[in-house]
């Protein structure tokens, strides 16, 4: 009985975990090929103060990224307490 109950609540984990891989996943597919077209725009913007305005964007979606990224570390270590 023990056993079914460990191994019902392993497989369960099993799929919560692959969810959220997949999720991840698609996430970081569309964040790869947004910065790869705000490259490309930076790359063919005509003026510098456009290729600066661009720059200050993707820094701030680098900085956004990574205060999210901490904030969600922190939610996991929470849960793990």
């Amino acid at each position: 009985m023990g056993i079914s109950n460990f191994l019902r609540n392993l497989k369960k984990s099993i799929r919560e975990r692959n969810a959220l891989v997949r999720e991840y996943m698609t996430v970081k597919k569309q964040y790869d090929h947004m910065m790869r077209d705000l490259e490309g725009k930076i790359k063919n913007a005509e003026t510098d103060e456009e290729k600066e305005r661009l720059k200050e964007f993707k820094q701030q979606i680098i900085d956004e990224g990574k205060r999210v990224r901490a904030e969600e570390e922190k939610k996991i270590r929470n849960q793990q307490k």
